[in-house]
């Protein structure tokens, strides 16, 4: 009986030593603490450009030939950081999925190409938005510094600006 109670004992000693205490006694198991903030040292995000991350075939390789510097099938977060700027018209570009990523957009220019709706609202840095030329029926976005926004000939059926 002895022996079924010690592969139990060792795995949860094993796993109160790994533990930490912050200042208002919470547990924190994982990664050492960084002394100057509390915050467990996080290594950089890396995101698959894949399918699931980017579904229209057009638009994941605007960001593989484009925006992965490294080459490597992935965007880091630098690359992210350093991306300001999205520009692919006439293409046949129909779902932007992946592009919330991009949190320091100031400028996309999609013209001309099959997009029927976008949410912007994690792209707040937008100050130029072009999208003439799109079948877009409902556009969201939250971008206080918007400066231009560009939607001819689109036939526009609603449009949120919270």
């Amino acid at each position: 009986m002895k022996k079924k109670f010690l592969p139990l004992f060792i795995l949860l000693f094993t796993l109160l030593c790994s533990c930490s205490i912050d200042d208002q006694s919470s547990i924190i198991v994982g990664p050492e603490l960084d002394n100057d903030s509390n915050l467990p040292d996080i290594e950089p995000v890396s995101i698959a450009i894949t399918e699931a991350s980017f579904p229209d075939d057009v638009f994941r390789e605007y960001i593989l030939l484009s925006i992965d510097k490294g080459k490597d099938g992935f965007i880091t977060e630098e690359e992210i950081k350093n991306t300001s700027m999205l520009r692919l018209s006439y293409r046949e570009v129909y779902d932007l999925t992946g592009i919330e990523l991009f949190t320091e957009l100031t400028e996309i220019n999609f013209t001309n190409c099959k997009i029927e709706s976008l949410d912007l609202t994690y792209n707040k840095k937008l100050r130029s938005i072009t999208l003439s030329d799109n079948p877009l029926k409902s556009l969201t976005l939250s971008a206080p510094d918007l400066i231009a926004l560009d939607c001819q000939r689109c036939g526009l059926q609603s449009i949120d600006l919270t």
